[in-house]
């Protein structure tokens, strides 16, 4: 079944807030003439345990029936031709906390974190820019802004209804708040490395890949309309999504 018979061709995001639900969508392409399937499996890396738990099942579904696994997450470099300015920085950014597990709505909101609820199939491939290849195209600010920790939160039980609310505001104003930063040069390049850059990288690895196996891209939902828009121009249609529910805020 081709994508516009789902309205699949116009659909913008794969993240959806309603009534403080927070939900991310999983679109399956397949090719018509060569046969293969790709699995956009869309996160969002804060969540119920119970979400985490469903999508580590339908990746072990996917991985039982041939799909290879590719994961995104910035990885360590074994590159040897590293400055000492790179070697310093890249050194400073080990000691920060994971942002996942550090976040307010993690602390707060007693919520889980991707990294460390979602249950990976064996054999599952790491495939994404290196921490150099990030800090060489965003520079050391915006590597910080990326990844550098923010102020702990507080622990206060009630101090959780305000984090939901911030939380949910920013949900549901990202396009808004997205737009007012892009108007910064440096905000627009940050973005392109950080979405149009990492998804051709993605993309490739998954066509170079797709000689042999279906594949199935595990990525921040905010990556998956790019990566559809990729493989669409290569003759894969979206003939199914399926939507599960992350959190209520």
């Amino acid at each position: 079944m081709g994508a516009d018979l789902y309205g699949m061709a116009r659909r913008s995001t794969a993240l959806e807030t309603a009534g403080g639900r927070v939900r991310t969508a999983v679109w399956t392409l397949a090719h018509p003439e060569v046969g293969r399937t790709v699995t956009l499996v869309g996160t969002f890396h804060i969540g119920h345990t119970e979400y985490f738990d469903e999508l580590s099942a339908l990746l072990a579904r996917l991985a039982a029936g041939g799909a290879e696994i590719h994961v995104e997450g910035i990885s360590r470099s074994d590159a040897e031709d590293l400055s000492d300015w790179e070697l310093e920085r890249l050194a400073e950014a080990a000691a920060w906390p994971e942002p996942e597990t550090a976040g307010a709505a993690v602390a707060l909101l007693h919520l889980d974190s991707q990294g460390a609820k979602l249950h990976l199939p064996a054999g599952a491939r790491n495939v994404d820019l290196t921490e150099v290849d990030l800090l060489r195209r965003v520079g050391w600010k915006g590597y910080q802004r990326l990844f550098a920790p923010e102020a702990p939160p507080a622990r206060a039980p009630a101090l959780g209804p305000l984090a939901r609310a911030f939380i949910r505001a920013q949900l549901r104003h990202s396009r808004s708040f997205d737009r007012l930063r892009s108007l910064r040069r440096s905000t627009r390049r940050r973005a392109r490395v950080v979405l149009d850059e990492r998804n051709a990288v993605a993309f490739a690895a998954a066509a170079e890949a797709l000689g042999r196996h279906d594949v199935a891209l595990v990525w921040g939902a905010d990556h998956l309309p790019g990566l559809a828009r990729l493989f669409r121009s290569s003759g894969y249609l979206v003939h199914r999504e399926e939507w599960f529910e992350a959190c209520r805020l």
